[in-house]
């Protein structure tokens, strides 16, 4: 599907030129690491306990939005037209036109995890840099910013269904086999 669908979205607006769209169940990409890691970083309050909750639904929202606008960087890079991101309890999705060869649509598909590995390297230099986080909230986010997401790379790089490493293997296949050297 090259357009993103029309329907089912409690908030579709456009931000930079782009149009995002939030299907109702886009709170559930957060909820789960947000409940995960407020288990794992135990704080003395409730209160804390929230705090850590949604810092880590935050950062695990982001997440999935830094993936997407990898995607759409990349795209754009490769000469298409970005349609929208689309964001549900799933993860989601970026619509782009078609590009012009396998190779250019491989580059497309791997956006995403580029974007992820860079957002990883940022967070292991600034562990480096600062030491580890003292705070339970910035410990929450550094989980999210390399646990979960080394977690949702490998989701999205191995090939099942019509995951990125599915279309990254499918299309680096239809350019082998086409002979083509074209981007």
């Amino acid at each position: 599907m090259l357009k993103p669908p029309s329907s089912g979205y409690i908030l579709r607006t456009r931000v930079l030129g782009l149009d995002l769209f939030f299907h109702w169940t886009f709170p559930f990409v957060g909820f789960f690491a947000g409940v995960i890691i407020r288990n794992l970083v135990k704080g003395s309050n409730d209160g804390l306990a929230l705090e850590v909750f949604l810092a880590s639904a935050a950062a695990a929202f982001l997440l999935v939005a830094i993936h997407e606008l990898g995607h759409a960087a990349a795209a754009k890079l490769v000469g298409c037209e970005v349609h929208g991101l689309v964001f549900t309890g799933a993860g989601g999705w970026c619509f782009f036109s078609r590009p012009a060869s396998p190779l250019a649509h491989a580059f497309a598909a791997a956006g995403g995890l580029i974007a992820q590995a860079v957002a990883l390297a940022v967070a292991i230099c600034l562990v480096q840099l600062n030491g580890l986080p003292k705070s339970h909230l910035g410990t929450a986010i550094l989980i999210v910013a390399t646990a979960v997401n080394v977690g949702m790379m490998l989701l999205s790089a191995v090939p099942h269904g019509d995951s990125d490493g599915a279309q990254i293997a499918s299309l680096l296949a239809q350019h082998r086999n086409s002979g083509s050297r074209k981007m």
